[in-house]
């Protein structure tokens, strides 16, 4: 078996990444209608609870890991590349191992512990839910070392769905923080089932038997533990950590109010961020196999995450107008503290190629020396501010810490790949077309609010900031080169190849600027 050549690992990326937007197209609306929902039902106390539970949670996930899996998808992914089975199989295996003996009793002791107020039911649910979601994790790391990442946007499309509906009737019948969290974590233990349900019946077996995690490839424990730094820290400063900042202080209100408008700003993201996961692997195959060319996927991926992400900013004052709406007068105050919010998550994922190369290049110190020095910012703010600003402290702390590690990614990466800031600067300038569109949206749906409803001015308001960004985006000459849309156009079904050109049309570069 030879190398996947550059060509069949764009396709497999980009085919992922498709299905990565079509699953967060159906499931997004759903769960903003479902936190909607659940935020109304529970009010801002018992929500902040739940931001609570669900923040914790997700830092435990990846904090008791060690970096183990990062590792695995770099030199997976190599392994596979190269037809190496032994070597593929031998690190899933040490990674069930090193699961089953390592990071799930550390999840239980942690989570027992966090849990320890909470009725014996959650507890159990707890104990059960994570022995599945680390026990078949296996699973989904062999469809992440195949590239088989359209298969994984499928399973996190079904799992999407099904939470959302979960957690809604959940709020209904409990009104509690942790019945809520409860029926959240056992409809995500889905997704290592329908994995295991479509690897072949050659990997199956080896997805789930374990090994003690020994005689790795040199590097590896490295690697694994710099990332697991760096992750570590990303994730503290990317997951609501002013979160246990506000709690710390005993902010409840502000907290869920924190949480709301975070969790927005996410939501927002979610898209472009999801991308993220078909092209880890994408990136360490390019760099295992065809090194030559990663300067070029870099620059790529960056116009194609710039372009979006500018596209998503457009619909912010859209989301401002809809949020008192949606959750209530009680989080009014949510949507003013969601629009910075916005603007740097928005930044933070057009920038996330930087992070993809890092990753492909194995440069976990780089990793390092970003996320922990904007964990460091983040969390001295948050104690500093939040104390007197409450939410708005933990707005101001969050911003800093994502803008300390775009700068620290950026200035490492460009220096050692040799490209010209400039260049990079003018692949991300959709974004800050992105930021020019907020005004007219702004502006014309205040207008309409103040004239006739606020839902039609939360309409007016989404056509008026995509349709100026367009604008903006064919006056200022387009971003794509004719190779970046074909990329795109040569993975739409052909009946739908007229709609797609004419929604690229505005951010082609004309012939003379290419």
């Amino acid at each position: 078996m030879a190398f996947l050549t550059r060509r069949e690992l764009q396709d497999r990326a980009l085919r992922g990444s498709l299905w990565t937007l079509i699953s967060f197209g159906t499931t997004l609306p759903l769960s903003i209608v479902a936190n909607a929902v659940t935020a109304r039902i529970l009010g801002p106390t018992e929500y902040g609870q739940l931001a609570f539970l669900l923040a914790a949670f997700s830092i435990a996930l990846p904090l008791t890991e060690f970096g183990f899996g990062q590792a695995l998808a770099q030199w997976g992914v190599s392994s596979e590349m190269k037809a190496d089975v032994a070597t593929r199989d031998s690190l899933l295996r040490s990674r069930n191992g090193f699961s089953l003996a390592v990071q799930l009793p550390l999840l239980w002791a942690g989570g027992l512990f966090l849990l320890r107020a909470e009725p014996g039911w959650v507890q159990a649910v707890f104990l059960m839910t994570t022995l599945v979601l680390v026990g078949g994790g296996g699973a989904q790391f062999a469809l992440l070392i195949q590239n088989r990442t359209e298969a994984m946007a499928k399973i996190t499309m079904l799992v999407g769905i099904a939470i959302q509906f979960g957690i809604v009737l959940a709020a209904v019948e409990t009104e509690d923080a942790a019945g809520v969290w409860s029926a959240r974590l056992v409809l995500s233990a889905l997704a290592p089932v329908f994995a295991a349900a479509i690897l072949s019946s050659r990997l199956r077996p080896v997805a789930f038997l374990p090994r003690l995690p020994r005689g790795l490839p040199s590097g590896f424990w490295r690697f694994a533990l710099l990332s697991w730094v760096a992750g570590a820290s990303a994730l503290l400063v990317y997951s609501r950590s002013e979160v246990f900042i506000l709690r710390l202080y005993d902010q409840a209100v502000e907290l869920g109010l924190f949480a709301v408008a975070y969790g927005l700003s996410q939501q927002l993201t979610l898209p472009l961020v999801s991308l993220l996961a078909p092209l880890y692997p994408a990136g360490a195959g390019l760099a295992s196999a065809h090194p030559e060319h990663v300067r070029e996927g870099f620059l790529r991926a960056t116009r194609y995450f710039a372009l979006v992400s500018g596209g998503l900013l457009s619909l912010v004052p859209a989301v401002f107008l809809v949020t008192p709406v949606a959750f209530g007068e009680d989080f009014s105050r949510s949507a003013v503290l969601f629009v910075p919010l916005a603007v740097a998550s928005t930044l933070q994922a057009a920038a996330s190629p930087f992070t993809i190369l890092a990753f492909a290049r194995r440069r976990g110190g780089v990793l390092v020396g970003a996320f922990v020095g904007a964990l460091a910012v983040d969390v001295a703010a948050a104690v500093v501010l939040v104390a007197f600003y409450g939410a708005w402290g933990a707005v101001v702390a969050n911003i800093l810490g994502q803008l300390t590690s775009i700068a620290v990614l950026a200035r490492r990466e460009l220096a050692a790949q040799g490209t010209p800031t400039k260049e990079v600067v003018a692949n991300l300038r959709p974004w800050a077309l992105g930021v020019v569109a907020l005004a007219p949206g702004f502006a014309i749906g205040g207008i309409v609010q103040a004239t006739f409803t606020p839902l039609a001015a939360v309409v007016v308001a989404a056509i008026v900031g995509v349709a100026a960004f367009g604008v903006l985006l064919r006056v200022t000459g387009g971003t794509l080169t004719t190779a970046d849309a074909d990329a795109l156009l040569g993975l739409v079904p052909r009946r739908l190849a007229g709609l797609g050109q004419l929604v690229l049309r505005p951010a082609l570069k004309s012939e003379a600027a290419e």
